[in-house]
């Protein structure tokens, strides 16, 4: 049997073009962060959401930080595709977080 190894060619985009690509066919596997309902999705790896602050702000003593806990504080939110699931687990709750 011959086979001919054709490679792997990675693309990088926003989530909206490379869900166009998936629909396209332009690509044939996409990994992204979910929650996703277009796809089906098989999960690589389990991830958390870290709070990032300074050792004198209130909520550094507590072992657990819940989306509650941040309803009033200012927050930095990165451009790295976990801006919709921060919404997402904000409006979980009922609440608008301050970016």
């Amino acid at each position: 049997m011959f086979c001919v190894y054709k490679g792997i060619k990675l693309s990088e985009g926003s989530v909206d073009q490379v869900k166009e690509w998936l629909y396209c066919k332009s690509i044939d596997v996409e990994i992204i962060i979910p929650p996703d309902k277009d796809f089906d999705i098989v999960p690589l790896m389990k991830d958390q959401l870290i709070v990032i602050m300074h050792s004198n702000h209130p909520l550094y003593q507590k072992d657990t930080i819940g989306i509650p806990d941040l309803q009033d504080e200012d927050i930095i939110l990165g451009r790295g595709g976990y801006e919709v699931q921060v919404h997402d687990l904000f409006k979980d709750f009922n609440l608008k977080p301050q970016i």
